[in-house]
């Protein structure tokens, strides 16, 4: 409208919904993730057009000529948990910007928004190409030059197993599991995958409704054959339990429960996350899932102003049909209440999620342990929240905020709604930082560091590939920020696990006399560097039955309480960084037996020891 407000009405509930805009000439602007619950209304706020970005580069072909009329597309950076980008633009769940190539190979993508891209390039031919990068305001981001190489490929079938063809099955091939080729099926179920390097590929075909079918090929092979089983169907009407009346919006999410294969149960999960439950909109409350491989079934429902529903043990048979299934959803219990600070204010934004067993993490590892999970609520300017409608029975609630400790609540559904819930989040603070080695550099990834408080309350995590670390809703108080040194670990455990206040203490002493005590203060960040010391270049060959050997040794101190595995490469040899003093280091014989050898590492800058064995 005029005042730039606007509205969309009647949204369908779902998860990480996002509202972009666009004027030109500004760029898109995108909002934050957004989930949508039933009968909640969102108000996002204002989305502030700004200064576009624009994105220029050059196609060749395998050659090195110029490539024209190449489709090139750019979105928003695709994520997903399995880190997999299909190298063509028509597999992309939105885009930005197109263009195609001109004459001399060069494009030009006017109207980005600011930020990570993802560009996906296709030629006629079926050359394709995909890479991510970040484009910005100022000025034009180049992509540089890139080359369509590759000329081998894989071609085969994709059938049912009564032998006809599936039309439209797509078709994934490639070196890079972030970059893979991809077609779909010809009317006759054949398909031809190029542009492929030289190599034993992987594959994997998707037929919408089915499991992913995973596989291998050499390029070259023209007779790859896929065959899926033919597929039953279930369909049948969701209503109220009370009274019989069709509910008329709901979602179904199909979940094979006889997967014996890890594999299997895997990319079911992955698949599930991604794809989302079926959407329904039926008068009469039906449904029909049309497309399910042989095997046994749960059925998860999902209403507006319903708890959801697990509905177990349906057998579907391919080429049979399970039919006049009715589901019955049962009025749920409405759970409200209020988050506060423990002084009494309310605590705005802080997210509640549902746990059907308790969880006996808080701060940052139960805030970790939420990181994929759906909050069921969000906190209103005042503090409160209500939770869609609840299954009678005992739930368990965890609420996170970055300036307060997370924690979990327990609540009693089973007589009805719950009102006036008060929940008090204890105060807390930031912790960041930088972590360095003994000359100065940043460490790297694998290294770690704690967080330890008197009365044994620990957090303890990786830095980050630049050396840095942070630790959101932390505890107030005093505490120890360390580097984790394996000639800590004694002391460290006896802090978190003695059951001793006195000895708790004493051990915290003993740490905090060498390491130092900090404070943290609520709502505020502390701010850190912490130098590491020298540490040992320990290096040798693993030598069994006189030839050195691809394995591994573990290297742990000789009471147990710290370990790590080592492992050698195709020659033998290995290398770690660690601390100077005693070790026992497990050595493997060609016939898998280990012994122990104990060794002393001294200190000094590196350390070379071979291992022999049988």
């Amino acid at each position: 409208g005029p005042d730039g407000r606007f509205a969309f009405r009647d949204v369908t509930p779902n998860t990480k919904y996002v509202v972009r805009a666009r004027l030109e000439p500004h760029a898109h602007v995108a909002s934050d993730k957004l989930d949508q619950r039933g009968r909640e209304a969102i108000d996002r706020g204002d989305l502030a057009l700004g200064p576009a970005g624009v994105l220029t580069g050059r196609v060749l072909d395998a050659q090195g000529k110029p490539a024209a009329g190449v489709r090139v597309a750019a979105a928003w950076e695709i994520e997903n948990d399995i880190n997999v980008v299909l190298a063509d633009p028509a597999t992309m769940p939105e885009i930005e910007v197109e263009a195609q190539t001109e004459s001399d190979g060069t494009f030009r993508l006017v109207g980005l928004e600011p930020g990570s891209k993802t560009v996906a390039m296709k030629a006629p031919g079926g050359a394709s190409a995909v890479f991510s990068l970040v484009v910005t305001a100022e000025g034009e981001t180049s992509a540089g030059e890139t080359r369509l190489t590759g000329d081998h490929a894989i071609a085969g079938k994709v059938t049912w197993s009564d032998g006809s063809a599936i039309a439209g099955a797509r078709v994934f091939a490639g070196p890079d599991t972030d970059a893979l080729r991809t077609t779909e099926t010809a009317a006759d179920g054949t398909f031809r995958l190029g542009w492929l390097p030289q190599g034993d590929l992987p594959v994997g075909v998707v037929v919408e409704g089915l499991p992913v079918d995973l596989g291998q090929a050499e390029t070259g092979t023209d007779d790859y054959e896929v065959v899926f089983p033919v597929p039953g169907r279930i369909a049948g009407r969701v209503v109220h339990e009370a009274t019989g009346e069709p509910v008329s919006r709901f979602a179904i999410s199909p979940q094979r429960t006889d997967l014996a294969d890890y594999d299997q149960r895997f990319v079911q999960m992955i698949m599930l996350k991604t794809l989302g439950p079926t959407p329904f909109d039926s008068e009469d409350g039906s449904f029909l899932l049309p497309r399910l491989a042989p095997g046994t079934y749960l059925l998860e429902i999902t209403a507006p102003g319903f708890p959801k529903v697990r509905k177990t043990e349906f057998v579907v048979v391919g080429g049979e049909a399970l039919e006049d299934v009715v589901i019955e959803l049962p009025r749920g219990n409405i759970c409200r209440g209020r988050v506060l600070r423990a002084g009494g204010d309310p605590l705005p934004n802080a997210r509640v999620f549902v746990l059907q067993k308790a969880n006996a993490a808080r701060g940052p590892d139960l805030e970790r342990a939420m990181d994929d999970r759906e909050a069921a609520a969000t906190t209103e300017a005042d503090g409160t929240f209500t939770l869609p409608p609840q299954a009678p029975g005992k739930i368990h609630l965890a609420v996170v905020h970055e300036h307060a400790v997370a924690t979990t609540h327990a609540v009693d559904l089973k007589a009805g709604d719950v009102s006036g819930l008060e929940l008090l989040m204890p105060a807390a603070g930031t912790i960041e930082g930088l972590l360095l080695d003994d000359v100065g550099r940043p460490a790297s990834a694998d290294e770690r560091f704690y967080v330890l408080y008197p009365d044994g309350t620990h957090y303890n995590q990786s830095v980050e590939d630049d050396g840095r670390f942070r630790l959101t809703g932390v505890p107030v108080g005093s505490c120890i920020v360390r580097w984790v040194s394996v000639r800590d670990i004694r002391r460290y455990l006896r802090v978190t696990q003695a059951g001793d206040p006195d000895a708790k203490r004493a051990a915290y002493d003993e740490i905090r006399e060498e390491a130092g005590e900090h404070y943290v203060r609520d709502g505020e960040t502390l701010k850190l560097t912490l130098d590491m010391p020298r540490r040992v270049r320990f290096s040798g060959d693993l030598v069994v039955g006189g030839q050195r050997i691809e394995a591994g040794l573990w290297v742990s101190l000789p009471a147990g309480e710290w370990g790590k595995w080592v492992s050698t490469d195709d020659v033998g040899h290995f290398e770690l960084e660690i601390e100077s003093g005693t070790y026992n280091v497990w050595i493997p014989d060609s016939e898998g037996t280990w012994v122990k050898e104990e060794i002393e590492i001294p200190d000094q800058r590196e350390f070379s020891r071979d291992f022999e064995r049988p």
